[in-house]
């Protein structure tokens, strides 16, 4: 009689997907005239206390909102497989560097799968995933990390509230 092992190792399985670098929001023309609009009100408000390093914030927040605004997501090559997680050419990021994952949902339906990352200086790795991919995706990531809730952190939210 043969008694099986709990401690069975995974199959060499690789998931692999490509996916844009983040979540694309179109902006409208509206979109960046409030934004020049609030920059005013902010700007006239640091002038009159008289708050020019203040004022040279706004300047430099204004123009980089408009860098990035108008960035649209270059295309990634993502992998999963038995070493690890690797992003693009970025670098590939070992399990032991990870402390576990989750899948973020976006209007019912998940979009992002966000590895907590053991360095305190990069918190969290962020890949977009298709919804067909999660079962896959999920079933294999078990045999290495634990799978826990994510809790949005208010930044975040104010993102993607403000279509950022």
């Amino acid at each position: 009689m043969e008694e099986e092992c709990d401690n069975q190792k995974p199959e060499n399985k690789e998931i692999s997907w490509e996916a844009p670098e983040f979540e694309y929001y179109a902006k409208s023309p509206s979109w960046y005239w409030i934004s020049i609009l609030i920059s005013i009100v902010l700007l006239a408000a640091a002038l009159w206390q008289k708050n020019f390093l203040f004022a040279a914030f706004i300047i430099i927040a204004e123009l980089s909102v408009f860098h990035w605004a108008g960035a649209v997501p270059r295309d990634i090559n993502f992998k999963i497989d038995e070493r690890g997680v690797t992003r693009g050419q970025e670098r590939a990021y070992a399990y032991a560097e990870l402390e576990h994952f989750a899948f973020n949902q976006s209007g019912g339906e998940i979009k992002e799968l966000i590895f907590k990352h053991r360095a305190k200086i990069r918190p969290y790795i962020k890949m977009v995933v298709a919804p067909s991919l999660v079962p896959e995706i999920r079933s294999h990531l078990a045999n290495f990390l634990p799978e826990e809730e994510y809790d949005e952190p208010m930044a975040d939210a104010l993102a993607k509230f403000l279509r950022f």
